[in-house]
C-alpha cells in the first residue's frame, strides 16, 4: 500500500487526479449565463408557435449565428432541458480536457511537466475577461467549451502534419461560435504566417476580400459595419454592458490577466522551435483581440464590433500562461532547487498581493 501512491503518480494514471479536481472546482452550474440564450433558441426551435411572439425570438440572439442549437436540438426534444445540458457539459468537459492534455503534453514531451502545468490550469483563476463575465472551461453548457476543445485539437492536429483535419475542426470551430472560432483560425494564421513568408499575400488577399464583402455585401450581421453607437443607446449599453469597453475594466482584472499573461515570457524562454511559435501566436492573437476591442467599441462605438467582443481572443494566452506556471516550475527545480523555489515564492507572492491586496504592487512583482 505504502507504493501505491508514488506508483500512481509516476504513471500517466495521474491524470485521472485532475477530473475530481475540476469536479469540485468547476461544478455544473445548470441553467445559467449563456446557457439560458441557448436553450431558448432550442426550444423556439422545438415549439415554434409558442414562442413566435417573443420579443427575443423577434429581435434575434447570438445563438442565431451557430448551429449548435440545430446540432443539439434533438437532445433537448428528449430530455428535460437541465438533463441535455448537464449531458452536453460532461461531453464538451470530456472533449476539452482531453485537448488541453494532448496539445500540453506534445507541448512539453514530459508527462511531470503536463501534470503540473494541467493542475495549475485547473487551480489558477479561469476568468480571462473583465468583471469576471467570461472563463475558460466554463462550467456550463454552450458552444465555448466545444471550441475551446476543438481548439486545442486542431493545434494538435497542425502540429502533427495532419492539416487537412485541423482545416476540418478549425470549420466546425467557425460554425460553432463564429467569435471564438476566429480565435482558432488566428492562432493557425500567426503560426503560418512565421513559418513561410508567402502566406502573408493569402493572408492579405483574404482580409482585403472579408473587408469588401462586409461593407458591400449586405451580409448579415456584416452589414452593420458602419453602424454606430451614440445618444441614449450608447449610454444604455456603457451602463449596462460595461464588460464590451476593455478600457472600462478594473484595474484588479487587469492586473489578474497581466500576471497570467507575463508568464509566457519563461515559458517561451525554455521552448523551442513550433512550441515558441504558438506562445508568439497566442501573444499576437490576444493583443489583435485587445487592439481591436478597444478601437471598435471603446473609441468608434462600431455596432458590431463591439458586439463581437473580440477581447475574448485573449482566452488561449490566458490559459496558457496558467498552465505555463506548471511548466516552468517543474523546469526550474530540475535545474536547481533554490531556481525552482525562487519562481514559485515569487508568483505566489505576486499572486496573493494581486488577489488580496492591491494588484498593481502584485503585477509588479510578478
Amino acid at each position: 500500500m505504502k507504493k501505491f501512491v508514488p506508483t500512481f503518480l509516476a504513471t500517466h494514471y495521474r491524470f485521472l487526479v485532475l477530473v475530481p479536481l475540476v469536479m469540485l472546482i468547476m461544478p455544473n452550474r445548470g441553467l445559467t449565463h449563456d446557457t439560458r440564450i441557448y436553450v431558448f433558441s432550442i426550444l423556439r426551435r422545438l415549439h415554434e408557435t409558442q414562442f413566435a411572439n417573443d420579443v427575443l425570438a423577434q429581435a434575434g440572439v447570438q445563438s442565431d449565428y451557430t448551429i449548435y442549437p440545430r446540432l443539439v436540438a434533438p437532445l433537448y426534444h428528449v430530455l428535460s432541458p437541465w438533463a441535455a445540458s448537464t449531458a452536453l457539459l460532461v461531453l464538451g468537459q470530456l472533449i476539452w480536457f482531453a485537448g488541453a492534455l494532448a496539445l500540453v503534453g506534445k507541448f512539453t514531451r514530459d508527462s511531470t511537466a503536463t501534470f503540473y502545468g494541467l493542475l495549475a490550469a485547473i487551480l489558477l483563476p479561469a476568468t480571462y475577461f473583465g468583471f469576471t463575465v467570461l472563463a475558460y472551461a466554463e462550467p456550463f453548457a454552450t458552444p465555448r467549451i466545444f471550441v475551446e476543445g476543438l481548439t486545442f485539437w486542431a493545434l494538435w492536429c497542425y502540429f502533427s502534419r495532419a492539416y487537412v483535419t485541423t482545416g476540418v475542426l478549425v470549420a466546425l470551430a467557425l460554425a460553432l461560435h463564429p467569435i471564438m472560432g476566429l480565435v482558432t483560425a488566428g492562432l493557425i494564421v500567426v503560426v503560418l504566417l512565421q513559418e513561410d513568408r508567402r502566406w502573408w499575400w493569402l493572408f492579405t488577399a483574404a482580409v482585403l476580400a472579408g473587408a469588401a464583402a462586409a461593407l458591400g455585401g449586405g451580409i448579415v450581421p456584416l452589414d452593420r459595419i458602419t453602424a454606430r453607437l451614440s445618444g441614449d443607446w450608447l449610454t444604455v449599453v456603457q451602463e449596462r454592458a460595461k464588460y464590451l469597453f476593455v478600457s472600462q475594466w478594473p484595474v484588479k482584472d487587469w492586473a489578474r490577466i497581466l500576471l497570467a499573461v507575463s508568464v509566457l515570457l519563461p515559458l517561451g524562454a525554455l521552448a523551442r522551435d513550433w512550441q515558441r511559435r504558438l506562445i508568439i501566436a497566442a501573444a499576437v492573437v490576444a493583443a489583435g483581440g485587445l487592439l481591436v476591442a478597444f478601437v471598435g467599441a471603446d473609441v468608434s462605438h462600431n455596432v458590431l464590433l463591439s458586439q463581437m467582443q473580440t477581447s475574448r481572443a485573449i482566452w488561449f494566452a490566458y490559459l496558457l500562461g496558467n498552465i505555463g506556471v506548471g511548466i516552468v516550475v517543474v523546469d526550474m527545480y530540475r535545474r536547481s532547487e533554490a531556481d525552482g523555489d525562487f519562481f514559485l515564492f515569487a508568483y505566489a507572492l505576486a499572486w496573493t498581493v494581486d488577489h488580496v491586496l492591491w494588484p498593481v504592487p502584485g503585477l509588479v512583482i510578478g
